[in-house]
This record gives C-alpha cells, sequence and structure tokens, in this order.
C-alpha cells in the first residue's frame, strides 16, 4: 500500500485489489503497530511490554463489518493490484449547511424534515432506509 501512498493526490482512496490479499487479523494488526511504533506488546512471554491489548465485548454501537467503501465508482489505476474510488465529496460550506437543517431538525423531533434531508443528499440514503427509521419512530409510541 506504499504504492498507493505515492499514487495518492490527495484526498483519494485506494482499495487492494486481487484473490491474494487475505484478511487482515486484528491481533497481528495491533501487534505490527505497536512494534512498528518501536515498543513491544506486553504479554506473559514479555511482561515487561509496554502495550497490553485487551479483548472487550462488543459495544453499543459496535460494527462486526467495516464498509471500506461508500460509493460503487471503483477504477483501475497505475498499479494492476490498486483500485482507485471515486468517491462523493461535497464542499464544506454545503456539508456545513445540510448538518445545520439536519441538526435544526433534530433538535425540534420534526421526523419528516430529518427523513427529507437525508433523502435529498448525496450520500446514499435509500427511501427503504428511510422506512426503517419511520416504522422505528412508529414502534416507539
Amino acid at each position: 500500500m506504499i504504492q498507493a501512498g505515492a499514487m495518492g493526490k490527495g484526498g483519494d482512496v485506494f482499495v487492494r485489489y486481487g484473490q491474494d490479499f487475505p484478511c487482515v487479523c486484528i491481533v497481528d494488526l495491533t501487534a505490527n503497530l505497536i512494534k512498528i511504533s518501536g515498543l513491544e506488546v506486553k504479554s506473559q512471554e514479555y511482561p515487561l511490554g509496554d502495550i497490553k491489548t485487551k479483548f472487550t465485548a462488543l459495544r453499543p454501537g459496535g460494527k462486526l463489518f467495516e464498509e471500506l467503501l461508500i460509493g460503487d465508482d471503483v477504477k483501475g489505476c497505475e498499479h494492476e493490484r490498486i483500485m482507485r474510488v471515486n468517491e462523493r465529496f461535497l464542499p464544506y460550506s454545503e456539508y456545513k449547511l445540510i448538518l445545520d437543517k439536519l441538526d435544526a431538525a433534530c433538535h425540534s423531533f420534526d421526523h419528516e424534515a430529518i427523513r427529507g434531508i437525508l433523502l435529498s443528499v448525496p450520500a446514499g440514503f435509500t427511501q427503504q432506509m428511510a422506512l426503517v427509521i419511520w416504522f422505528g419512530r412508529l414502534s416507539n409510541r
């Protein structure tokens, strides 16, 4: 992925492509990040290590699956095994206006306005997702 970093022009999203890229084990990733930071993993074998990892249960709002891409506009680039993703982008001024409208609608509990705002922004929010919110609101009455 160092090659992807060299190809980046700012704000680019790159995806590894090909069957020879295995899933990443979070335990190995954690240990590698600790080691490249110049530290040691604290364990039974190394009780004087710097950082101990701890396994915990899934927390509220935690994810079992990480969605790497929002859009589906994936294209090839200079490297045969690296794909460039063209994600949607809003300038900060537009993004801020949307957030301000959404914040006001949330504070006034205006579910219809919230639904309308979410459906109008280029974020992939669909009518089906809006129905889930609507029926969830009805079931909480």
